[in-house]
């Protein structure tokens, strides 16, 4: 039988991503806390190099004021 609660450090938890091209982290963390009704995983991902005001730029500013919708 398992106590009230679990504490558990994520680090502590293999990382399914180490030794891979993917960046960032995929911790399992369910069997780690003896979870039966709860599924519990720890995804970390770095920041991609563009930064958010990099993406504003590259997105329309407006949208066409040509486009119409018909109601039936």
């Amino acid at each position: 039988m398992s106590s009230a609660y679990r504490i558990v450090h994520p680090d502590a938890v293999p990382d399914h991503y180490a030794g891979t091209d993917v960046p960032g982290e995929f911790r399992r963390l369910t069997d780690e806390l003896e979870a039966e009704q709860l599924a519990l995983t720890l995804i970390r991902v770095p920041p991609t190099p563009t930064s958010s005001r990099a993406r504003a730029t590259a997105m329309p500013s407006s949208r066409s004021s040509t486009s119409s919708c018909a109601a039936r």
